[in-house]
This record gives C-alpha cells, structure tokens and sequence, in this order.
C-alpha cells in the first residue's frame, strides 16, 4: 500500500489546554444552596410536636381548672350519693390529669431533642461556610472568580445567614443570658455575602483587597 495514502498514526492528539482553577466553584456553590435548601426539612417534625404541645397544656389547664371547681361543689353537696359521685369524676379527672401530664413531658422530650438536632445543624451549617471561606482566603490572591460565581457563593451566604437567624429565634437560642450574638458567625456571613456581591460588580483584584472578614490589612 502506498503510504502517502494511509492515515497518518503518528500525529498525536494536541495536548487539551489547562482549564483555570475555577472549576471547583460551581459545585461549591451548588454544595451549598443543597444545604440551604435541605435543612429547613429537619424543622417539620418540629410543628406537630409543637401543637401536642401547646394542646396538652391547654388540656392539663383544663383539668386543674375542673379539679378545683369539683373540690369547690364537694364541700357544699350534702347528700352521700352525690358525694359518692362526685368523688368518681374527681378520681377520673385525676387519672386523665396524669397521663396529659406524661403526654406533656415526652413532648417536652421530643422538642428538647428536636433543639439538639437543630443546633447540630446550625454548627454544620457554620462549619461549612467556615470551609467555605477558608478556601476563598487561600485562593484570592492567585485567581479572579467569575462574576456569576461571585454572585451565586454571596447569595448562598445570605441565605444560610438568614437560616441561622430564624432558627435561633424560633427555638429562643438568641435570647440566653451572656450569649455571644455572633458566635454562629451570622455577621461573617452577611459581611462575607456583601462582599462577594460588591466583587461581582468591582472586580477588584484579590492580592491586594483587606477589606474580607477576618483578614488584615499585611
């Protein structure tokens, strides 16, 4: 066979070009808003258990209440068979009096427990964007970011910023004496959020910017 018309086996494929180091964003970015998005699940168990609450010490409420008018009728009856009966639904408002009350110390359980789990949440959620912001510190000084992954990491900040916030609220963990108010870092966060999103218009460069939390002017 002639070889001027055989395919050329020798010429190797042109080596593919180095994709800048800003691959890795995006599924940060999407890592994150999965986060966001995923933890508010853990509070549905909440409402329910919520509710029994609330509808349990109505009912034990309830109960005392027609304890004390029946003790109340008991000392002005006069007839033996009143008395007689009298004392039976005092005995069965009794008897449903304690098991409301254990209703309402295994709810007090359940929502203590839900608290735990939810405050877990919270320190993952912090750990994460401590990550997060670990990593955007070490590689600000030797890449510029894209200004749509700018605005997608400053948007996911915001939002588990405001996550936090509400979850501390709802469950009163922001109302405990000599609690530091930002020990769950929702400033950093926020502060973190308004930066990304002032970079995503201004572009400054990373070497030289010191105005990101926690980092000083060198």
């Amino acid at each position: 066979m002639d070889a001027s018309s055989s395919p050329s086996l020798s010429a190797a494929p042109a080596p593919a070009q180095p994709v800048r180091g800003t691959l890795r964003f995006p599924t940060m970015v999407h890592f994150i808003m999965a986060s966001v998005v995923l933890t508010p699940l853990a509070l549905l168990p909440y409402l329910p258990i919520r509710a029994r609450l609330v509808r349990l010490s109505r009912q034990v409420q309830g109960c005392n209440k027609a304890i004390a008018a029946l003790r109340q009728d008991v000392t002005s009856v006069s007839h033996a068979e009143d008395m007689v009966g009298l004392k039976a639904e005092v005995e069965a408002l009794r008897r449903s009096n304690a098991a409301a009350r254990e209703q309402l110390a295994s709810a007090t359980r359940d929502l203590t427990a839900m608290r735990e789990a939810i405050a877990a949440s919270i320190a993952q959620q912090n750990a994460i964007a401590h990550s997060v912001n670990e990593e955007l510190a070490q590689l600000r000084a030797r890449a510029d970011l894209p200004p749509d992954v700018l605005g997608g990491l400053g948007d996911g900040f915001a939002a588990m910023a405001n996550f936090v916030e509400e979850t501390e609220i709802i469950f009163g963990l922001n109302t405990r004496a000599g609690l530091d108010l930002d020990r769950r870092g929702i400033s950093t966060m926020r502060q973190t959020a308004l930066r990304l999103k002032a970079l995503r218009e201004t572009g400054p460069a990373y070497g030289t910017d010191s105005s990101w939390p926690g980092r000083t002017a060198e």
